[in-house]
């Protein structure tokens, strides 16, 4: 199986929450299926900077039996660069990509909040890039407290992930069956790493040490003129 890896992330390479979560997704769909997967990964970030690589990312998307869409949540949807390769390989900007139609289109998206519910808006809106292109959707997977990951691999962060783990372990025999991602592969990720007061409170002080170390007052409000407005 040829699988093109499409990453939506801006963060550079070995730092991608995203990028970690496909290779282990991969990973997982190649032990299932018992044969090597033939890889390509191409990072919309590069993307980004000159439409002369349109022609390369619709090329690596022919070529594919699977698109992996793998991607953070921006602003509660899909960040800019992904968007737009999303759009040129639907023709929006040029020629379109030949001979999707059929094909299949997985994605997966993670979040900062432990809250799996803030990746559902990306996950609908790939299915619409599915069904703009002819794409059959597998459907796909939302991962919450994606800032623990921190781009790391799932092997080194132990029992945190093992709910990812069973998760992608699911999903990935669904794949390689031909079906869509069983809604009980995202019950397994809607645990999440931490309890949601836990994860938060670890959060609040990581916002607070970073204030420190840049000798800033996370309480600032320096676009308030005033208690009136901010009430406003």
């Amino acid at each position: 199986m040829n699988v093109l890896m499409l990453n939506g992330s801006g963060k550079a390479p070995g730092t991608s929450t995203s990028a970690a979560l496909g290779r282990a997704f991969l990973d997982a769909l190649e032990r299932t299926a018992g044969t090597p997967l033939a890889r390509q990964a191409i990072s919309c970030r590069k993307l980004a900077q000159a439409s002369r690589h349109d022609a390369i990312l619709r090329e690596a998307a022919e070529a594919a039996d699977l698109l992996l869409v793998v991607t953070p949540v921006y602003v509660d949807g899909l960040p800019a660069p992904l968007t737009r390769a999303l759009e040129v390989l639907a023709g929006v900007h040029g020629e379109a990509a030949a001979s999707l139609a059929g094909r299949d289109v997985l994605a997966l998206v993670n979040c900062g909040f432990p809250e799996t519910v803030h990746t559902q808006t990306s996950l609908r809106l790939v299915g619409r890039f599915a069904a703009r292109v002819g794409m059959r959707d597998l459907g796909g997977l939302g991962v919450g407290g994606g800032q623990a990951i921190h781009g790391r691999e799932l092997e080194r962060l132990g029992g945190m992930v093992r709910h990812i783990e069973a998760s992608f372990a699911e999903a990935a025999a669904a794949v390689a069956r031909g079906e869509a991602v069983p809604a009980s592969a995202q019950a397994l990720l809607d645990r999440g790493m931490l309890p949601g007061p836990v994860y938060r409170a670890l959060g609040s002080f990581g916002w607070w040490r970073e204030a420190r170390r840049k000798r800033a007052d996370p309480r600032a409000q320096p676009y308030a003129a005033s208690r009136r407005y901010v009430r406003a």
